[in-house]
């Protein structure tokens, strides 16, 4: 992440610091119980498969198994991912500690949303069917019934720059309410918000904090499994086949999402197989 570029004075360990550009931070969290912390640091540089490797193999060490690794898609990321040879028909490596374990790659589900909403405002898509979906239908969304979607502002729409890292804007654009609306005001429009609607549900699914939630979605991955795991196949199946407006092959966050999703699939069928 960026900083402050500035000299900085640690009181506590006589030590001055900086000025840096930005800092690399890794952490750790429980899958099964709420707690995180903070294990490595440092400034202006990479995470490269050294670093990460004594990491895994630290918090090993102290008791903790690690299943999983999630960053955002910077290309410094995707080079580890490369390094790392994981893909999405193999989204893991194995764990330096003990190399019979796996530990899956996933990458972070707010930033792939941004992604996909960027992209989707600065180009359009076609989506399976050979229909499109663009900026221009929200826009005429918002002109037919600012009412029925009354979560969508212009800020939805021209959000630029630093606009553009927050994730509220992207997921009520993207949302079941959004594509409630577009249907209902543009019947024509069922692709559309098919779409919409999957994604959001998706984000749901990935982004869920409790076992038990008012939302199937929201709740843990296996919880409702029927229909989480139908809502991840659909989006499987629309990251595979949509294009973005005069591009011939997937977005580099349609791979990010496929992975993930394979991630996921595996990732649950190894911890019920040991967990139960």
């Amino acid at each position: 992440m960026d900083v402050k570029s500035c000299f900085d004075y640690s009181l506590s360990m006589d030590q001055v610091f900086g000025p840096n550009k930005r800092i690399q931070v890794a952490m750790i969290r429980g899958l099964f119980d709420s707690w995180k912390m903070p294990v490595y640091y440092a400034f202006d540089t990479s995470m490269s498969v050294d670093v990460l490797f004594k990491i895994i193999n630290e918090i090993e060490r102290r008791g903790i198994t690690v299943v999983a690794v999630v960053s955002d898609m910077a290309p410094s990321n995707v080079g580890l991912r490369n390094s790392l040879g994981v893909t999405k028909d193999s989204p893991y490596f194995w764990n330096p500690y003990d190399t019979s374990k796996k530990i899956y790659m996933f990458h972070d589900v707010p930033h792939l949303i941004k992604l996909l909403r960027n992209h989707l405002l600065d180009r359009g898509y076609y989506l399976p069917d050979g229909s499109t979906i663009t900026k221009k239908d929200f826009q005429n969304l918002m002109e037919k019934d600012s009412k029925s979607s009354h979560k969508i502002k212009e800020i939805h729409l021209e959000c630029q720059s630093s606009q553009r890292q927050r994730v509220c804007l992207a997921t009520q654009l993207l949302s079941h309410t959004t594509a409630s609306a577009l249907k209902y005001i543009f019947p024509n429009k069922t692709s559309q918000s098919d779409f919409i609607d999957t994604v959001d549900s998706w984000f749901d699914t990935f982004n869920s904090r409790r076992r038990f939630d008012s939302s199937i979605y929201s709740s843990g991955f296996g919880t409702n499994f029927q229909e989480q795991n139908e809502v991840l196949q659909k989006m499987k199946k629309n990251m595979e086949s949509i294009r973005g407006i005069g591009k011939q092959s997937i977005l580099p966050f349609q791979y990010g999402i496929l992975l993930s999703i394979s991630s996921l699939e595996n990732l649950f069928h190894d911890l019920a197989t040991t967990y139960g």
